[in-house]
């Protein structure tokens, strides 16, 4: 879900800006899903980690969750995309793939963040 975020930056130069802006706002509330998940499936193992039951308070699930996912499924994929559709964009200007050329490559950038 969080992959349309990087959809979503790639057609940018293509696309109205309230759909780029859309996009940040499911993989957003697929990451607080996310993370409100996990804290319910803490709770119900009585505030044990899944796998080495280490006791860990619902505060720090959240906040290495949430760090995760906004470095993971949201920084750094913006990252690699919008600058990939920035250089190629300023790369391709006058050509014949100034239209398409920066969201093809900022699509193929996608799979370099995976």
């Amino acid at each position: 879900m969080t992959r349309l975020i990087d959809f979503g930056e790639a057609v940018r130069p293509i696309v109205n800006a309230r759909i780029v802006t859309s996009t940040y706002a499911i993989a957003i509330g697929y990451c607080v899903a996310d993370v409100a998940y996990e804290a319910y499936k803490l709770r119900k193992r009585g505030y044990v980690t899944e796998d080495t039951r280490v006791p860990m308070s619902m505060t720090q699930l959240v906040v290495e969750r949430s760090t995760f996912q906004a470095v993971a499924s949201i920084i750094v994929p913006f990252a690699v995309i919008h600058t990939t559709v920035d250089v190629s964009k300023k790369m391709m200007k006058g050509t014949r793939f100034a239209k398409w050329g920066p969201s093809i490559a900022g699509l193929m950038g996608e799979y370099l963040t995976f």
